[in-house]
């Protein structure tokens, strides 16, 4: 126990960090401490957010101790003021635009003053000063909030690395003393003197009224409290005020924003309410959260997924890939553990350390289980909205702010289901903790988001690959063709031995005679060793032809099977007649009457898979590739579509007569060609229908497991189409990347793939430019109108 004497009269202090467990139990410990029980509690928040949420923790019936709370509930208040250190740049934005602050776009005013409209309050079961709220109602004691109200927010502080918390349980005293000091380099030298400066006026007036009083702050703000207190020059405040000015609305979190406030991970707010017990009711020694075997169990679970995925999907528990990198796996977050002085790693860091190494459907399996809570559902609040993470936004978020959109329930019900309404998207920051990473990077979905109504559904009625798989797609294949071109970049010259390698060198070998040794010199090209790329995919560097060099994917080594499928994908129809240029309708006009309109971008050789439920009715099909060809471009929409046939010279990619049809394809090869398709063997398959069209590079790129043996008689294709073929091995990529670009999503879209639905950026949780940033500037601006 902390204490500090005023006056005869005893402080219990609880300085936190919020929202981590270790420190919510203390708080309970402390109310429950037989005779030594505070008799009245306070908290770091001000007097009308500590009224808001004993009113709605009462509501809920929280205080009897037989519920649960609910998560995540939060509370949102406006914030109406900007930080003294921006006065400056804020006249100076004010001069430049000639604009009111309150018309400037919110990106502009968090990004040059730091201003987030709105800070959310969120009711997280392990946070001190929740749960000292919930013990001064059940134990039916005075409870006081005693900040200021409305203070302006700093939201860039710097962090600091803080000892594993166990600590706290055995020597809390000591813990504080050592990590105290540590925040005072992070203080506000503004806002945070005057906070304390009241808080502390106001714990004199309560220790007048009361022998003992139960305060739980930041930890930042404990050692100029405790000097405070003892300054006597300081006198006690006049009164201390049981309600505020700031209004706070009542709202639900998303779980991508909440599981920043639940410990280490949910799991452990799960744990913590399961042992907690009522402050008024509390019998025996108090249990605390385990959270090395909370750990344990999300690891544990997320395995038991992961292989009975496998087993269901042809027993394949034992290939190399499916255990790829779990003989790492411990110890790469043991070594990230022991960086950040932790003994258990938080949600972030594992999902993070797990997608560097680990087979992308075990990451799936992985945050599925960290995930699995019974989180709050709209439909148990359907009048609140529901605030979260603005999925069509791309910018990281920086020093505790995010951009966040709030889904208002609307007034009209379709078929008795709620619909929600977006609003713009602004930018909110936690009113008192600093926020970690998002888990919006992450591949999870809750299947409670509320539907953002859609008043225009009838305009999606085209079939299109959702954008960013052909981004991700497609910057894997420049970033293989990136590796090709660079492969025989290495030159040099060599005394001829045995060997004309690739010419003479006829300068070295001048030099050679003027300088009397009469030798021979060869040209030798170096072909560069492959090695392996880490983390996320960069952008390629753009060259001539880059748009229309072939590519293969081989991504299985399995046989062809009845259940999987041919799929030819067209760039569009007729209709993208209206986008080419003069000169390309010319060529349009000239092709279309001699060779057919059905224009083919790419062909897979893919395996349907069952399209979840919270996808439908927006995504039409998703396939799992097991190969690819892709003829040199993404075609996400007409515009791109154009720019790409129009460079080719309508050349670059197969043209039929027909609808299309895999049948019709390879006729054609055969009859234009000269080129028999054994659809059987779809790998070597998918390389000769490449060779006839990589005329301009006069190469085909093959990105293939090592062991990939392509056949004679395509070698002997390629040789007399006179092209080159250069294989890369699949290990090249991380498994993960591989993983993400065989998942292919048909989804609904606007005619020539121009525009589309709102809610598919609900259903992928980013939205449908994701990725685009990885390809070159020139392949960017063809997504865009001329």
């Amino acid at each position: 126990m902390l204490t500090v004497p005023y006056r005869g009269h005893t402080l219990i202090g609880v300085p936190a960090i919020h929202n981590r467990a270790v420190f919510a139990e203390i708080v309970n410990r402390n109310c429950a401490a037989g005779g030594m029980c505070p008799e009245a509690v306070a908290v770091e928040l001000d007097p009308a957010a500590v009224s808001a949420v004993a009113a709605w923790l009462a509501e809920l019936g929280v205080i009897a101790g037989l519920k649960p709370l609910p998560c995540m509930l939060g509370l949102s208040r406006q914030n109406k003021r900007i930080h003294p250190q921006f006065l400056e740049a804020a006249l100076h934005l004010q001069k430049t635009s000639g604009k009111q602050l309150h018309e400037l776009p919110p990106d502009l005013l968090y990004r040059e003053l730091g201003y987030a409209a709105v800070s959310i309050l969120f009711l997280s079961p392990v946070d001190s000063m929740i749960e000292a709220i919930r013990c001064a109602l059940e134990m039916q004691i005075p409870l006081y909030g005693i900040d200021m109200d409305d203070s302006p927010v700093l939201i860039e502080r710097g962090t600091c690395t803080i000892r594993d918390l166990d600590e706290a349980r055995s020597n809390f005293k000591e813990f504080v003393h050592l990590h105290g000091g540590l925040t005072d380099r992070f203080r506000d030298g503004h806002s945070d003197v005057r906070r304390e400066t009241v808080m502390t006026a106001r714990l004199k007036n309560l220790l007048q009224r009361h022998d003992r009083v139960l305060f739980s702050c930041g930890l930042g703000h404990w050692r100029s409290i405790c000097r405070m207190l003892s300054d006597e020059s300081l006198q006690p405040a006049y009164e201390v005020p049981q309600q505020g000015p700031v209004v706070y609305d009542r709202i639900l979190i998303h779980p991508q924003k909440a599981a920043q406030q639940m410990d280490l991970f949910p799991g452990i707010a799960a744990a913590y309410e399961a042992l907690r017990q009522p402050a008024h009711s509390r019998t025996g020694t108090p249990n605390d959260v385990d959270f090395q075997e909370q750990f344990r169990i999300c690891i544990n679970r997320a395995c038991d997924r992961y292989f009975d995925v496998l087993k269901k999907d042809g027993g394949k528990t034992d290939s190399p890939e499916s255990r790829h990198g779990f003989g790492f796996f411990s110890t790469f977050l043991a070594n990230h553990c022991l960086l950040s002085q932790r003994k258990t790693p938080d949600l972030f860091t594992t999902i993070s350390v797990a997608r560097s190494m680990m087979p992308g459907g075990f990451v799936e399996a992985l945050t599925e289980s960290f995930m699995e809570f019974p989180w709050v559902s709209p439909s148990d609040f359907p009048d609140l909205p529901v605030i979260g993470p603005d999925t069509g936004h791309n910018e990281q978020k920086r020093g505790g702010s995010q951009r966040v959109v709030m889904k208002t329930p609307l007034a009209e019900r379709d078929n008795d289901r709620m619909g929600y309404e977006n609003s713009k998207p602004f930018h909110a920051s936690s009113l008192h903790s600093q926020e970690d990473q998002d888990l919006s990077a992450f591949k999870w979905q809750w299947q409670d988001e509320p539907t953002v109504t859609s008043r225009d559904d009838h305009d999606y009625w085209c079939n299109y690959i959702w954008p960013p798989n052909e981004y991700l797609l497609f910057a894997t294949v420049y970033e293989a063709v990136n590796v090709a071109n660079a492969r025989y970049s290495e030159r040099r010259t060599e005394p001829f031995l045995d060997s004309m390698c690739d010419g003479i060198d006829l300068k070295a070998s001048l030099r050679s005679v003027v300088t009397g040794e009469n030798r021979l010199f060869v040209k030798r090209t170096l072909k560069r060793k492959y090695r392996p790329v880490t983390g996320e995919p960069v952008s390629p560097s753009y060259s001539k032809y880059l748009e229309l060099q072939p590519t293969v994917f081989i991504f299985s080594r399995e046989t062809c099977s009845r259940d999987f499928k041919w799929e030819c994908l067209r760039p569009g129809d007729s209709e993208l007649y209206h986008d080419l240029s003069t000169r390309g309708k010319r060529l349009f006009n000239k092709v279309t009457l001699n060779k057919g309109n059905t224009f083919i971008s790419s062909i897979h050789f893919s395996e349907p898979l069952p399209i979840p439920k919270y996808m439908e009715p927006w995504v039409n099909s998703l396939r799992m590739l097991q190969g690819s060809l892709c003829f040199g471009n993404p075609c996400v929409n007409f515009y791109q579509s154009a720019i790409w046939l129009e460079k080719g010279g309508f050349r670059s990619s197969p043209i039929l007569p027909g609808s299309g049809s895999i049948g019709e394809l390879t006729d054609m090869y055969w009859e234009r060609h000269n080129i028999s398709i054994d659809k059987d063997n779809w790998r070597n398959a998918l390389i000769l229908m490449a060779l006839p069209y990589a005329m301009n590079t006069r190469r085909v790129v093959v990105v293939a497991p090592q062991d990939f043996k392509i056949s004679k008689d395509v070698y002997s294709q390629a040789r007399r189409h006179k092209v080159e073929i250069v294989k890369l091995p699949l290990s090249y990529f991380s498994a993960e990347r591989i993983d993400q670009i065989r998942r292919q999503y048909s989804v609904r879209a606007s005619q020539g793939g121009k525009r589309y639905p709102p809610e598919l950026e609900r259903i992928f949780g980013h939205n449908q430019n994701t990725y685009l940033n990885l390809l070159p500037l020139e392949i960017r601006k063809q997504t865009r109108p001329k």
